[in-house]
């Protein structure tokens, strides 16, 4: 949620001064266990403007925030676009090039 600090997510009424986009809906059952069928995660919503943002866990009935958090990335934003680019596919389907690539080498040799 945009303008959130992190500190102040637990605070009642929370929910009813800012609307923030929905990323997946979880029922659960009397004990808190989740039970099928849940909806998709809208996956657009976790563009840039996400990292480093308040993230709230909020119970449907009663509004009251179970949990929350900020989305952080470890490591460097390189690695961030290549996950997202589809970059660490191209890295693995040419290590299994280079790899198959020295099994047929050494098969003839």
């Amino acid at each position: 949620m945009p303008d959130i600090e992190l500190s102040s997510c637990y605070k009642a009424g929370i929910m009813n001064n800012h609307k923030g986009q929905k990323l997946i809906t979880i029922d659960s059952d009397s004990r808190g266990m989740a039970i099928q069928p849940w909806t998709d995660i809208d996956f657009h919503i976790l563009d840039d403007g996400v990292i480093d943002k308040v993230v709230i866990v909020v119970e449907a009935g009663t509004s009251n925030v179970i949990d929350c958090g900020k989305l952080q990335i470890h490591g460097n934003v390189s690695d961030w676009q290549r996950a997202i680019n589809g970059g660490l596919d191209t890295i693995r389907v040419t290590v299994l090039h280079v790899i198959a690539l020295l099994v047929t080498v050494l098969i003839f040799v």
